[in-house]
């Protein structure tokens, strides 16, 4: 049964989430000051857990983990006074252009 669900992502570094396997991330928005996410999913595939990362703007992280993440959408998220972070997913199968 395809539905769609939504996550409450908690704010800043990473976040592992269990999804039904090829799980579609939509949307993500803030909602009521928290980062959310709606995910289209078949319930009756088996489960796998993903990886996300919330990062404020500005926040370092090293060039190998850059790379093994995907920018999952261009819009930001305005939290607590102007507060702005970005959501990543991690992928695990991607090859690194720098180490």
């Amino acid at each position: 049964m395809i539905t769609v669900y939504k996550y409450e992502l908690n704010v800043y570094g990473n976040i592992q989430i269990t999804l039904p396997k090829y799980s579609n991330i939509l949307y993500s928005a803030i909602q009521n000051n928290v980062v959310c996410m709606w995910v289209e999913l078949n319930i009756k595939n088996k489960n796998e857990v993903r990886e996300f990362m919330l990062l404020k703007t500005g926040d370092m992280f090293t060039r190998k983990t850059f790379y093994e993440y995907e920018y999952i959408h261009l819009n930001t998220f305005i939290l607590n006074n102007n507060l702005e972070v970005h959501l990543f997913e991690l992928k695990k199968c991607y090859m690194p252009l720098f180490q």
